[in-house]
């Protein structure tokens, strides 16, 4: 059991700040608390760094995710998100490794991309964005 500070939640995943992060790939259950409610979900590590590790969340039970949708809602974002199923093309820019995947929230500073095998943090990447025959490429990290 790790008892730690968390970062980075959003509606996918979390960063648990730890010296001692599990390997990448161990399955993970989650609880945090704040003011008398407490957010419970089952996930996976999905990369490790030596600040700790990220988190991908894999279950979420209905009560749990309104209160995260709750605390996600007094967080003020920089751009509006738009929820869109997308076919994402992501290059490792580095190696030329590339994966096909979903990506569901775009806005103006960036997509979240789901994936069983994430890149480093700080990859630098291409990612090319298909939806209705539309197409949008960009490099980022």
């Amino acid at each position: 059991m790790v008892v730690a500070q968390t970062s980075e939640l959003s509606r996918f995943g979390c960063f648990v700040q730890t010296t001692k992060p599990y390997p990448k790939g161990t399955r993970v259950h989650i609880e945090m608390a704040e003011t008398g409610t407490t957010f419970v979900a089952s996930g996976v590590v999905a990369y490790v760094t030596t600040e700790g590790m990220g988190v991908v969340f894999s279950i979420i039970e209905t009560d749990s995710q309104a209160i995260l949708e709750n605390w996600l809602s007094r967080t003020p974002r920089r751009s509006t998100r738009f929820s869109v199923g997308a076919t994402a093309e992501v290059r490792d820019l580095g190696s030329w490794s590339e994966q096909v995947l979903i990506t569901r929230n775009l806005s103006a500073g960036g997509c979240f991309v789901r994936t069983a095998s994430p890149f480093p943090q700080g990859t630098r990447i291409q990612v090319r964005i298909t939806h209705r025959g539309e197409e949008f490429k960009a490099i980022g990290r």
